[in-house]
């Protein structure tokens, strides 16, 4: 089997995978859905990008690990701390 060969096969499943998304939800569905998936990966890079810039929390290697494995849990963190600074700036210390 050549390398080549997989990634033909690679290929043709995203193909299909598109193809079904297209089908089922129709042009402006897919591309509701699919802005949604990248909306949601900028946020979870962005949070595990804020959660490693914590030097003085607790337990930092855990929180990056954790939003490694756990997707949610740094675009919750994220949110969190927005709300955090937004009470913060409006002079309400949590």
């Amino acid at each position: 089997m050549k390398s080549t060969e997989i990634f033909d096969d690679f290929d043709i499943r995203i193909l299909l995978m598109i193809q079904s998304l297209y089908l089922e939800f129709g042009f402006i569905g897919s591309i509701l859905i699919l802005i949604f998936v990248f909306f949601c990966f900028v946020f979870w890079i962005a949070g595990i990008s804020g959660l490693a810039d914590q030097k003085h929390s607790k337990n930092p290697n855990l929180k990056i690990v954790l939003s490694i494995f756990i997707p949610p849990f740094p675009i919750v963190w994220l949110v969190y701390d927005m709300y955090r600074q937004n009470r913060r700036l409006k002079g309400k210390d949590l």
